[in-house]
């Protein structure tokens, strides 16, 4: 791997909290983790979809987030 994988990442608030569900719940779809997500917070999925989704496509340029080949035609991923 590349030095950016071995760039630490750090979470803070809403972020810490998206990669815990994706931790407890892996592998997940993307819908169910923004379903999940917003269950946490008590808000409307659609009013944070974006935002989760910006969120993993962050972390998957990073390499902290895996998509198999298996799992992506699905929208599932993993946190390995």
């Amino acid at each position: 791997m590349g030095e950016q994988a071995l760039q630490p990442i750090a979470l803070q608030g809403s972020a810490l909290v998206v990669w815990g569900l994706l931790v407890r719940h892996a592998p997940i779809g993307e819908d169910d983790l923004v379903f999940m997500t917003a269950a946490e917070f008590d808000v409307s999925p659609d009013h944070i979809r974006t935002d989760v989704r910006s969120l993993l496509s962050e972390l998957r340029s990073r390499l902290a987030l895996h998509c198999s080949e298996a799992t992506a035609s699905e929208g599932r991923c993993t946190d390995e």
